[in-house]
C-alpha cells in the first residue's frame, strides 16, 4: 500500500472471541502515557487444560514484585481473565482465587463454567488492575476443555512482528472446517505477514518449516498449514480478510479535497483525477491511471455519499469487466441491503435481455480518506459488450439503428428530447424521450427526426384498437413483444415503480430492427418493499401492467397470453434471487459494518432504514418470495 496516504473515519472492531496466539512473555501497561516498567507473565507452555466441571491453577509473576493489585490490602486480588482481542471476560473459564507465592509470583485458579460439553479453545490474557486504577496485561495464551493432540491451537499476527498492522489480530477457528480466519481492521499489506502460534508438532507450509513469529507467508489467499508429530498429520486453512476482503479502489482528484462531497460538486464539469484498484487478491490490480470525474444521479445526487461517473482516456478494463471508455460509481446511499441493484442485475440476465450492466463491489478511499463502499458499475452504453447496436454514425445514409433512447421525468435543457403521448399513470407524461446515443455532438437532425418518427408512429399505433392488432401495420411492426414482456416482468418481480411515471426507462433499436426494451437501470430506490407509497399495490396486484404503452398492448389477448407464457417459464429462475441475496450479502458482511459506520442510513426510501444488516437482507428475501406467490395468483386469473 506504499505511496497512499490513508485516512480512516471509525475503526473496525476486533472479533469478539479469538482462537489467536501470541507469546507468553508479559506485557506493560496498556495506557500508552504510562511509562511504569509493570509486567505480567504467564508461566505456562502456552496450552492451558480445564476440563469441564473442573480447576485448574496457573502461575503467573509481576514485576516489580512490590506492585500492588490487591483489593485495599484485604488480600483478595483485583485479577481477570479476558479474551485476548478485547477486555471482555471470558465466558466459558473465571479466575476463582489468587494466592501470593512470595517474591512477585502468584498462582491462579482457573474454573470451568461451560456446562454445554461443547469444546472450546479461547485465547486470553490475565489482566490486573493496580490500586492506583493503572491495568496491565499478560501475553497470550490458549484455555481449552479437553487435552491437546498434535496440531495448532491458535493463530494470531502480532503488530511487533508485523508493522503495517494497527494492533494485534486473533483468528477464529472453524472446527467443521479446520480453518483459521480474522480480519485486519484496515486496509493493509498481507503479503508478508508474520504468524504467531501455539502448536504441538512440526508446522510447515509448502514443505517450509514455520517458525512462530519469525517465518513470513503471503496471505492474500489462503494459506494451508501443516502440523506432524506423533499424533498424526493436521491440516488447516489459514485465511486473512484484508480490511472488507472487497477490492480497494484508490482515487486521488487534482484539488485533494475531502470529504467526496466537497470535491465533486458538480455533474457537468469533469474533474481531473488518478485511480489505482487493489484487487485484493480476488482480482487483477489496476496500476494508476488517469481518469476523470463528475457527479451523477438525481435524487441521490443530493446525499452526502456522491455517486460520479468515470472517464478515461482510452478504453479500460476493470475486475475482469470487458474494457471501455465510461463507468459508474453507484453509491447506494439509501439501499440498506446495498444488494438492490446486483439483484436485479442479475434477475435481469435470466431473461431474454441481451445485456444487463455488470458490477462489482469495492471500497473507496477518496483522497486518502475512507469513503465507503460502492458499486463500480459498466455504464448504459452502446458497445459490443454492452447495448450491442450498430453505433451510429454522422455520415451513415442508413439511419434505421442503432438508437439508446431513455424515458425519464428527469431531464437537462438539451433540445434533441420530445414528450411522449402516450400518457402516464398521471396523465399526460411528464418524462421526455432523450436519446442517449448517438451522442449530441453527433446526433444529427435527420437521425433524430427518424427515431423520434418510429417511436410516435409506436405510440399512435399501440394507441389505436383499429390499427393495434393489425398483423401486418400493428405494434408487432414496431417492437419485439418478447422484450417488452421480461422487461415488464422485472419491474413486477423487483417491485419497481419508475415505469410508472418513466424514469431511467430505456429503449434500443438496430439497424434494420425494432425497438427492444431495456437494459434496466436504477433499482436501488422504492424497490423490494411494499411499504413504498407507489408500492403499496405490489402487496395484491399486477401494479405497473399499465405502465406507459404496456396499458394498451396488454388489451390484446396475444401480449396477455404471452405474459403468462413468460410467467411460467420464468419463474423457477426467478425463485433463485433469494439465494443470490445470501450471496451477496454474505460478501457483504464486514463491508456493511464498514460502510454505515461511515454514513449511517438517514432515507427510509425502502422502509429498511433502521433495520440491522441481516434483518434487512431476510426482510428483502422474504419481500422476493411473498411477490413471486402473488403475481402466481395474479396470473391465474388475469
Amino acid at each position: 500500500m506504499a505511496g497512499d496516504m490513508v485516512f480512516r473515519i471509525g475503526r473496525a472492531v476486533a472479533p469478539a472471541v479469538c482462537m489467536a496466539v501470541l507469546f507468553l512473555a508479559g506485557c506493560k501497561s496498556t495506557d500508552p502515557g504510562v511509562n511504569t516498567p509493570v509486567a505480567v507473565t504467564v508461566e505456562s507452555s502456552g496450552i492451558v487444560t480445564v476440563a469441564d466441571g473442573s480447576s485448574s491453577d496457573i502461575s503467573f509473576t509481576v514485576v516489580p514484585a512490590e506492585t500492588d493489585f490487591s483489593y485495599g490490602g484485604s488480600g483478595r486480588y483485583n485479577v481477570k481473565l479476558c479474551y485476548a482481542a478485547n477486555r471482555n471476560s471470558t465466558r466459558e473459564v473465571y479466575i476463582d482465587g489468587v494466592k501470593a507465592a512470595g517474591g512477585g509470583r502468584y498462582t491462579a485458579r482457573i474454573v470451568s463454567r461451560n456446562t454445554s460439553e461443547t469444546p472450546f479453545r479461547i485465547d486470553v490474557r490475565i489482566f490486573i488492575t493496580t490500586a492506583d486504577g493503572r491495568t496491565y496485561m499478560s501475553g497470550v495464551f490458549c484455555i481449552q476443555n479437553s487435552e491437546a493432540k498434535t496440531g495448532i491451537s491458535s493463530i494470531g499476527f502480532l503488530k511487533s512482528d508485523n508493522p503495517q498492522l494497527y494492533e494485534d489480530i486473533y483468528c477464529t477457528y472453524d472446527e467443521a472446517s479446520s480453518t483459521f480466519k480474522v480480519r485486519t481492521p484496515e486496509v493493509v499489506d498481507v503479503s508478508g505477514l508474520v504468524a504467531t502460534f501455539i502448536a504441538s508438532g512440526k508446522v510447515t507450509v509448502n514443505g517450509v518449516e514455520q517458525q512462530s513469529g519469525v517465518t513470513p507467508n503471503d496471505f492474500t489467499g489462503d494459506v494451508k498449514y501443516v502440523a506432524e508429530g506423533d499424533g498424526g498429520r493436521y491440516e488447516y486453512t489459514v485465511r486473512v480478510v484484508n480490511f472488507t476482503g472487497l477490492p480497494v479502489v484508490y482515487i486521488n482528484s487534482s484539488t485533494g479535497l475531502r470529504p467526496i462531497g466537497s470535491d465533486i460538486t458538480s455533474k457537468e464539469e469533469w474533474k481531473q483525477a488518478t485511480i489505482r484498484i487493489d484487487g485484493n487478491g480476488v482480482f487483477e490490480d489496476l496500476p494508476e491511471t488517469a481518469v476523470s470525474l463528475r457527479g451523477r444521479g438525481n435524487i441521490t445526487w443530493g446525499w452526502d455519499k456522491k455517486p460520479f461517473n468515470m472517464k478515461f482516456e482510452k478504453r479500460t478494463s476493470m475486475l475482469g469487466m470487458p474494457e471501455h471508455k465510461r463507468w459508474v460509481m453507484l453509491a447506494n446511499y439509501c439501499d440498506r441491503t446495498m444488494v438492490r441493484n446486483s439483484t436485479a442485475f442479475y434477475a435481469s440476465g435470466l431473461t431474454s435481455l441481451a445485456w444487463a450492466p455488470r458490477s462489482r463491489y469495492v471500497e473507496l478511499f477518496y483522497n486518502g480518506e475512507y469513503t465507503g463502499t460502492y458499486q463500480l458499475t459498466e455504464q448504459v452504453r452502446v458497445d459490443e459488450n454492452r447495448v450491442d447496436v450498430h453505433e451510429l454514425q454522422p455520415g451513415d445514409t442508413d439511419i434505421t439503428g442503432g438508437y439508446l433512447v431513455e424515458m425519464d421525468f428527469h431531464w437537462d435543457d438539451s433540445p434533441r428530447k420530445w414528450s411522449p403521448t402516450v400518457p402516464s399513470k398521471y396523465g399526460p407524461s411528464s418524462s421526455w424521450y432523450i436519446v442517449k446515443s448517438p451522442d449530441d455532438d453527433d446526433l444529427t437532425d435527420a437521425q433524430f427526426d427518424y427515431i423520434k418518427g418510429y417511436i410516435g408512429e409506436f405510440e399512435r399505433v399501440v394507441m389505436d384498437p383499429a390499427l393495434r392488432s393489425d398483423p401486418e401495420h400493428g405494434y408487432r411492426k414496431y417492437i419485439d413483444p418478447l422484450s417488452f414482456i421480461d422487461y415488464w416482468l422485472l419491474y413486477e418481480v423487483c417491485v419497481n415503480h419508475e415505469i410508472l411515471n418513466p424514469g431511467s426507462v430505456y429503449l434500443h433499436k438496430d439497424r434494420g430492427g425494432k425497438l427492444v426494451a431495456g437494459p434496466i437501470w436504477d433499482f436501488d430506490y422504492g424497490t423490494f418493499n411494499f411499504d413504498y407509497d407507489e408500492a403499496k399495490p405490489a402487496s395484491y396486484s399486477l401494479y405497473v401492467k399499465d405502465a406507459v404503452w404496456l396499458h394498451y398492448l396488454f388489451e390484446e389477448e396475444e401480449m396477455r397470453t404471452l405474459a403468462k407464457q413468460r410467467w411460467a417459464e420464468l419463474r423457477p429462475a426467478f425463485m433463485q434471487l433469494p439465494a443470490f441475496v445470501d450471496r451477496c450479502s454474505s460478501q457483504l458482511l464486514y463491508a456493511a459494518e464498514e460502510n454505515y459506520s461511515r454514513w449511517p442510513m438517514t432515507v427510509n426510501a425502502n422502509g429498511d432504514a433502521y433495520f440491522s444488516y441481516d434483518q434487512a437482507i431476510a426482510r428483502m428475501k422474504n419481500i422476493i418470495e411473498e411477490r413471486i406467490a402473488i403475481i402466481d395468483e395474479c396470473m391465474a386469473v388475469w
